[in-house]
């Protein structure tokens, strides 16, 4: 059998007022202070009906608990107390307007440097940040809303090459690669971009489990370092054509081999190659004389013209965007052990 409420004995001022509210400008109050009017208005016993707590809460569209707290707020505070919402203040609608002041106020917080001992600001130290220091008590949520609205990111941190100064020695030798990547293509005079990547040899300990429908692939995070390599990646910006290979190290040694094996294998009519590459120490003609003899060494120092990045400014060797690539979409996750699996993958 349903349970009856107690009921309630609104005065003729209340009632009035709660009649105001739902019919006639029940457009200008919240659906919450509507709902409890009208929870007020069918436990009112001077009508003369007696209903059930289901049936005031399914009048009314609320729980059976609020249909209960409307009534006991009503019976010992009043009218005033049972319409006022008094919400969770970490709640979203409890904050749903935020000030222009308060906004610039988590925007200066999120755009400053976090407490030294913190990497970053979260939602949570901010909130305590700002309650501490303005007394402004706001949820996580509405602190999320803020900087969404707002398009800040305190959690993320992109890794940039940011240029130094402006400076003469950075300005010539930006223009001057820029002039070298102009030229009119010449298969007499190609350019040519070279980079290398250090590469670190990993090994799974443990079997990975696979993909499967619904699950995600997973492998052990305990894995075993085999070594290092390094693998050299050269680009032509004329035509697109790539170059990759993989060794043990990126000595000078290695760099003048792989140098020599572009220009007697994809150059071997060319009468002057223009070499675009970084400030790295074995980037250099000395290295031929160190790995290739005297003849060779003196042969390839006449065939090219070496032509540097800025320093901090390497993202100008096109070679780089070939390195991000193979990285991306050859190597990404992958534990590889052995340098001629590497080689394998990149050979693909």
């Amino acid at each position: 059998m349903a349970k009856r409420c107690t009921g309630i004995l609104l005065s003729e001022k209340d009632k009035a007022e709660i009649d105001t509210i739902i019919k006639k400008d029940y457009q200008h109050y919240s659906p919450t202070i509507v709902a409890r009017c009208r929870i007020l208005s069918a436990l009112d016993r001077s009508t003369g009906y007696n209903r059930s707590r289901q049936e005031v809460a399914d009048l009314a569209g609320v729980s059976l608990a609020t249909v209960t707290n409307v009534a006991k707020i009503y019976n010992e505070c009043g009218l005033a107390s049972a319409l006022t919402l008094n919400r969770n203040p970490n709640s979203d609608i409890a904050s749903l307007k935020v000030d222009d002041v308060t906004e610039l106020l988590v925007i200066t917080l999120a755009c400053s440097q976090a407490p030294e001992e913190y990497s970053r600001w979260s939602l949570r130290l901010m909130k305590d940040k700002l309650y501490l220091d303005h007394k402004t008590n706001l949820g996580t949520s509405t602190l999320n809303r803020v900087l969404k609205k707002n398009d800040i990111k305190p959690h993320l941190t992109e890794c940039w090459c940011i240029p130094p100064n402006a400076s003469g020695d950075f300005v010539a030798a930006m223009e001057r690669v820029i002039e070298v990547y102009l030229r009119p293509y010449d298969k007499k005079h190609p350019v040519f971009c070279l980079d290398e990547k250090p590469v670190q040899k990993l090994a799974d300990k443990r079997d990975s489990i696979p993909m499967d429908c619904g699950r995600k692939g997973k492998h052990d995070a305990e894995y075993e370092r085999c070594g290092t390599c390094a693998i050299f990646v050269g680009i032509e910006p004329h035509t697109g054509l790539m170059y990759v290979e993989a060794r043990e190290q990126r000595t000078r040694i290695d760099f003048a081999y792989v140098v020599k094996k572009i220009c007697d294998e994809i150059y071997p009519d060319a009468e002057k190659i223009t070499l675009v590459c970084d400030n790295l120490n074995t980037h250099n003609i000395g290295s031929f004389y160190e790995a290739l003899g005297k003849e060779k060494a003196h042969e390839l120092a006449n065939r090219i013209e070496f032509v540097y990045t800025p320093k901090h400014g390497s993202w100008l060797d096109i070679a780089e965007i070939g390195i991000n690539i193979m990285t991306t979409e050859c190597l990404g996750q992958r534990r590889i052990s052995e340098l001629k699996t590497i080689s394998k993958y990149l050979d693909q």
